[in-house]
């Protein structure tokens, strides 16, 4: 059985060796937040849409690490 993580991971490899474009798009828009786990600079993921929590947020991931979480908006 997969993690939630192994499995996002395995349909994120799927996603970008069967489309370059949908890849280029799950790399994500830097952002200037430092990744609390490795350092590396965050980017912006789902560019096109924010939670509607209050206040409203954005998901983020690291490209390095793979940690993902969200930053308010």
């Amino acid at each position: 059985m997969l993690t939630l993580k192994e499995h996002n991971e395995k349909k994120r490899r799927f996603w970008k060796m069967l489309n370059p474009i949908i890849g280029e798009f799950l790399k994500g828009s830097p952002n200037g937040i430092k990744c609390d786990i490795c350092g590396h600079e965050l980017v912006d993921i789902d560019q096109n849409s924010q939670l509607t929590s209050m206040p409203p947020q954005v998901r983020v991931r690291c490209p390095n690490c793979g940690y993902s979480g969200t930053r308010i908006a």
